[in-house]
């Protein structure tokens, strides 16, 4: 059984770094053609999310997608408990959407491009006052219209549990005067 763990668990990171290779050099070229770059990057993930879903016999059940607001920016607040959390957000919300991220992940070589093509938004947890700044133009752009995603936790969790929830997504929505959508 071990094996096979591992063996699917080999195919799955195989899947993931050829499609996100893939990604990595054909986006441009999509978003080329498209009006809206940031969307454009976005919407090329889809048919590689949902490929990889099918592959893997990953079901996705969706409930409560009617509560997600369409005609307003919001903050769409989850817990993190896999990698599979971002994809899966991704193709199950109505609306588009940018992810909050930790700042390190922008150092990562493709994922980091993806992530700064796609309009997400990354953020220094380091340094405090940095964030401050950067939290105050992430108000300005939720408020512009931006829908943001933010883990409530703040990183993965590794035991399955709930983590303490951090301040600042909940600041961000009230600076930004935006519902939240748990």
């Amino acid at each position: 059984m071990k094996i096979l763990l591992l063996i699917y668990s080999v195919l799955t990171w195989t899947y993931f770094a050829v499609s996100m290779t893939s990604h990595f050099f054909i986006a441009p070229f999509y978003a080329f053609l498209k009006m809206d770059k940031e969307y454009a990057y976005i919407r090329l993930c889809y048919p590689f999310i949902r490929v990889g879903y099918f592959l893997f016999r990953i079901r996705l059940s969706v409930k409560g997608r009617e509560h997600i607001p369409t005609d307003t920016p919001f903050i769409l607040m989850s817990n993190h408990q896999s990698h599979f959390d971002i994809p899966t957000m991704l193709v199950s919300a109505p609306v588009k959407f940018a992810i909050f991220a930790k700042s390190d992940l922008l150092k990562i070589p493709i994922l980091g491009y993806d992530i700064k093509k796609m309009g997400h938004v990354a953020i220094d947890r380091e340094n405090p006052r940095l964030a401050i700044k950067e939290m105050d133009a992430v108000a300005e752009k939720v408020k512009k219209g931006k829908s943001l995603l933010i883990f409530a936790e703040g990183t993965r969790t590794n035991d399955g549990n709930v983590g303490k929830f951090k301040r600042g997504a909940f600041s961000l929505a009230m600076d930004a005067q935006v519902p939240v959508v748990p």
